[in-house]
């Protein structure tokens, strides 16, 4: 009995060693898109736009009629948050064409966090403004 209260723990303490811990704060999860702001005043409602943030990845989701999705790298500074070399599913970069509907119109960019907490993030680059909420 206690080889096998031994063995329970040392399995316990192996896999909670081996996950990885959220290291970006409220702003790791999934994220759906409320609104885009464009800098000429244009504001879109985006249906079915999602952003997942997780370590130093973003991924970039349209699940509507234009199904797509991309990976890119991020790195999170402060109340920064920079992308770059958004990829699809076959490892082809892609280029800001692709990512336009989105809100990236090149790459990399910074967004700057104007607001984030554990249900709402509005992050604004010099081209847009992008609201979510958590998803």
């Amino acid at each position: 009995m206690k080889r096998i209260l031994f063995l329970f723990i040392i399995t316990m303490f192996l896999v909670i060693s081996c996950s990885k811990v959220p290291i970006n704060g409220d702003l790791d999860g999934m994220w759906k898109m409320t609104s885009m702001e464009w800098s000429d005043g244009t504001t879109t409602s985006p249906e079915r736009i999602f952003f997942s943030f997780e370590l130093d990845c973003i991924q970039v989701t349209n699940k509507g009629n234009n199904s797509c999705s991309y990976i890119g790298l991020m790195n999170k500074n402060d109340n920064t948050i920079k992308v770059d070399k958004f990829k699809d599913s076959s490892g082809e970069e892609k280029n800001a064409e692709c990512l336009k509907q989105f809100g990236i119109l090149e790459t990399p960019t910074e967004f700057n966090i104007e607001k984030m907490n554990h249900s709402k993030l509005i992050i604004k680059s010099k081209d847009c403004t992008l609201s979510f909420t958590k998803f």
